[in-house]
């Protein structure tokens, strides 16, 4: 099972749209289930994402097992989002879930 951290994890961790219990059910969930489980997410999340400015995309990054695996984004351009908050009712253009 593969849950994706919306919010980013560790040093660049922001609390801002994932419910702070979140990956503690997920891994509860996993143990009760026997199922493996991992977690996904882009450096400074969701939000850092959505305040981007004049920078690439973050890294990604993933687990497996006690390891964490890093996929630096080694491609794209310097680009300038800050659409936070949002200000279209239009879905296919409000969020940026496929960089997230």
């Amino acid at each position: 099972m593969c849950h994706q951290s919306i919010d980013g994890r560790a040093a660049d961790y922001v609390e801002f749209m994932d419910w702070p219990v979140t990956e503690s059910y997920i891994e509860e969930v996993g143990k009760l289930y026997n199922i493996q489980t991992s977690f996904q997410w882009r450096a400074g999340g969701i939000h850092n994402e959505l305040m981007r400015k004049d920078s690439l995309t973050g890294d990604v990054y993933y687990t497996d097992g006690n390891q964490i695996i890093h996929l630096p984004t080694k491609s794209g351009k310097n680009n300038t989002r800050l659409k936070w908050p949002a200000m279209s009712a239009d879905l296919r253009i409000r969020w940026c879930s496929p960089y997230v």
